[in-house]
């Protein structure tokens, strides 16, 4: 599906990711080089450790890079061009690489930081479902599920849904209440009978999974979130805290259930709150988690129309218009 780029250029791309943040802006580092084939990346990343080793293991050339070192690193590359796809990286920072850039490319821009300052920006998560194009000062800023990459394709093929559930919070470790919150649902699921499947992300510690064991005994669990598509086919529910999992469950049309454990998550799924897509868990204990669960389930008609709902949100993989949309915009001097 990658279109041919005449020009052959480097680009920068960093990207932060690991642990503490997730891995959702490094898989979609990895989709985004896959994509545009025409470019030499030049990949760049601060810190994280975890975040380093998966794009090392995942085969990708990427040099580690500190506050004081960066600008200097960049600026050796000579390339015209750099793509941020971090939330952590402050509003001076970007307006520093305004400064050295002729074009700068933003995926998820938290806060509206880079509005002043990049060429292109795409925000499929934080700024919710509803697609739109804004102007920006030096471009335009795409908000909506159409701009959404997913890990893998969409497919037409359907798929037999068992009765069961998926549990994914992310790719970084968890907090003691993520933990808890985990924990009781596993309970209710039990209590339910709905099998119950666990997706751990590369940051999740052994410490944890081995405390979450302890609690609930043995369930299915993975530890390669790229699983997550071809586990959600055939499962009913999905339960997780929001961001870019909420597109995985609603292309794989699963009734999805969230609890956001940071801010941008929050921010995220308000606006799917405001289009009535999903169902917020407040409230953890067991027995109002089991009345809660049981009373959407068995109701057929509000079930049918969040399936409805599906079908207007995501129609394919986002990945296709932000490539046509880099494409043009690379090429254009």
């Amino acid at each position: 599906m990658s279109r041919k780029i005449k020009k052959n250029k480097s680009l920068i791309l960093r990207v932060d990711g690991g642990k503490k943040l997730g891995f959702g802006h490094l898989y979609r580092a990895l989709t985004i080089i896959r994509y545009i084939k025409n470019y030499k990346f030049k990949i760049f990343i601060e810190k994280d450790f975890n975040g380093f080793n998966f794009l090392k293991k995942n085969k990708i050339d990427v040099k580690k890079v500190s506050k004081k070192n960066e600008l200097n690193e960049l600026k050796k590359i000579q390339a015209e061009t750099l793509i941020l796809d971090s939330i952590i990286v402050s509003k001076n920072r970007i307006k520093q690489y305004k400064k050295i850039f002729k074009k700068l490319i933003i995926f998820e821009d938290l806060g509206s930081k880079g509005e002043n300052y990049a060429n292109l920006i795409f925000n499929s998560i934080i700024d919710g479902p509803i697609n739109k194009i804004k102007k920006i000062r030096y471009g335009k800023k795409y908000i909506g599920a159409k701009y959404k990459i997913l890990n893998s394709q969409l497919t037409q093929k359907r798929f037999k849904k068992d009765k069961s559930a998926v549990i994914s919070f992310g790719g970084g470790n968890y907090n003691k209440k993520t933990i808890s919150k985990i924990i009781s649902i596993i309970k209710v699921l039990l209590v339910l009978k709905i099998k119950t499947k666990i997706i751990y992300g590369p940051g999740v510690t052994k410490k944890t999974i081995l405390i979450i064991k302890k609690t609930v005994g043995n369930i299915d669990a993975y530890n390669q979130p790229r699983e997550i598509q071809s586990i959600l086919k055939k499962s009913s529910l999905l339960f997780c805290a929001g961001g870019g999992t909420i597109y995985d469950g609603i292309a794989n049309k699963c009734i999805i259930f969230y609890s956001p454990i940071n801010n941008h998550q929050k921010k995220n799924i308000s606006m799917f709150r405001k289009i009535k897509c999903g169902f917020l868990i407040n409230d953890f204990k067991v027995n109002f988690l089991k009345q809660y669960i049981s009373k959407i389930l068995n109701n057929k008609s509000l079930i049918n129309l969040q399936l409805k709902k599906y079908q207007k949100i995501i129609q394919k993989n986002g990945v296709i218009e932000v490539n046509k949309i880099l494409y043009k915009f690379l090429n254009n001097n």
